[in-house]
């Protein structure tokens, strides 16, 4: 069998051996003293120095048995636990050094007695530097007696004190350190110092205000939107109390109403239907926008024929308040947007524009390029919006029931989404008005795809 090589001392075997040795000496003895027993010296000290010498092999072997073997033996185990203490004081070095907190031990007088490296930015100097030195070396009194205080609080408590403080390091970085200072003592229960670890809290810190402020805005979204909600069922109202009211009164009365009578009322009804369609409208398309469910396809489009499509259901409209309804867009006039969402915005401000002027007012329509962009403009002879409502205008919190100039119903909430949309597409949406002198909202979006 393969012997397998150790660096240990074996001492069982040493035992062993010593033992055997010891005994084959005593027998070994044995034998000289019986040979020397029968020699004849020839004086008495030749006697003497011949018995010395048994002597000495009879003590020899029994002193390195008793006596050498087990010191050896303990000198093996002291130098064995040294230097397991000293590659765990090694390992633990490694480890403190490299941690990515900040890690310091004082004295019970506040004199650092080691840090490890990431450390050594707090002060801006090395570790040979900062160690056999106070806070008071390297910071202004004030500071110094705060980290002072901290460090007497822990010994006082006989616990770990935990603290935030905010830190200006030496490189000017300011961080919000959390430190867990801690009281240490030897195996007598001796105060040997105050251990600290401190880990930078500063990204922990400002997430937590974006959430609060966040779970604020959504409090506050959510209470805007309860309020928007009463709003959207006062004006739903409306046209169904109406709609309730003239099928109530042509249930009763249809027999007896003359051919023009009858005519007016499926007119109103007619209206009715109209206004609650535009307000469904509306809440539908917020609702699909909030959820993102509208999908997002844009490519290169021509202007007109959109701007066609779009305004053809509004003839009639434009038509029934005797209003112009103009549009001065160049036939080839490219845009880069989406085809749904351009028309969307096209509807809402355009229908608000008429519904906003008066009976033989103007709406026009235009484009023109600038850059890289194209400037789409709705324009209109209306009533105009006041700086107040201007201000809080494409805010969904702030949507207001403007009624239009023959009564139309309105939340604003078409105007959100109109910018939102803007914005989606690369562009954006503002306007300027005049109070009775009419509006402009005019919206941006590329000319091209952005790659060109």
């Amino acid at each position: 069998m393969k012997r397998v090589k150790s660096d240990k001392f074996d001492f069982s075997l040493a035992r062993r051996m010593g033992f055997s040795l010891f005994a084959a000496i005593i027998i070994g003895e044995i034998i000289i003293m019986s040979v020397v027993n029968n020699i004849n010296f020839p004086s008495a000290f030749e006697r003497t120095v011949a018995d010395a010498l048994l002597l000495a092999l009879l003590v020899i072997p029994v002193v390195y048995y008793i006596v050498v073997i087990p010191l050896r033996k303990q000198i093996r185990l002291k130098q064995e636990a040294t230097e397991a203490l000293r590659n765990s004081e090694a390992n633990l070095q490694t480890i403190i050094y490299t941690i990515p907190d900040y890690v310091w031990l004082k004295s019970p007088d506040g004199v650092f007695l080691t840090c490890n490296k990431m450390f050594t930015r707090f002060f801006g100097a090395s570790e040979q530097e900062i160690i056999g030195k106070t806070d008071y070396d390297f910071v202004e009194k004030e500071l110094a007696d705060f980290f002072r205080a901290n460090d007497m609080n822990a010994v006082r408590e006989k616990r770990p004190v935990v603290n935030e403080e905010w830190i200006t390091l030496a490189d000017g970085e300011r961080i919000l350190l959390e430190t867990i200072k801690t009281p240490v003592y030897n195996s007598n229960g001796l105060l040997i110092g105050v251990l600290g670890i401190g880990r930078d809290i500063t990204a922990r810190h400002n997430t937590e205000n974006e959430i609060r402020e966040k779970n604020e805005q959504l409090l506050k979204i959510q209470i805007e939107k309860d309020k928007f909600f009463s709003v959207i069922v006062h004006d739903v109202k409306t046209p169904f109390n109406s709609f309730l009211g003239l099928t109530d009164y042509l249930s009763q009365e249809l027999v007896n109403l003359p051919q023009d009578e009858l005519r007016e009322v499926a007119s109103a009804l007619k209206s009715s239907a109209e206004n609650l369609h535009i307000l469904l409208e509306d809440m539908l398309v917020w609702a699909r926008m909030e959820r993102g469910m509208i999908p997002y396809n844009p490519r290169e489009l021509i202007l007109a024929p959109v701007l066609k499509e779009s305004t053809e259901p509004l003839l009639e409209l434009a038509s029934s308040k005797n209003i112009e309804l103009k549009c001065e867009v160049e036939p080839y006039e490219t845009v880069y947007a989406d085809r749904y969402l351009l028309q969307t915005i096209f509807r809402n401000l355009i229908s608000n524009a008429l519904k906003f002027t008066h009976s033989g007012g103007v709406v026009t329509v235009s484009a023109a390029r600038k850059g890289g962009m194209v400037e789409i403009s709705v324009q209109d002879s209306g009533i105009g919006i006041t700086p107040e409502m201007k201000k809080n205008l494409f805010k969904f919190m702030f949507v207001n029931n403007r009624k239009g100039t023959e009564g139309e119903p309105s939340t604003g909430l078409g105007l959100v989404v109109c910018k939102d949309f803007a914005e989606k597409m690369g562009g954006n949406l503002d306007v300027e008005s005049v109070p009775d002198s009419g509006s402009r909202f005019f919206f941006t979006l590329p000319a091209n795809h952005p790659d060109k």
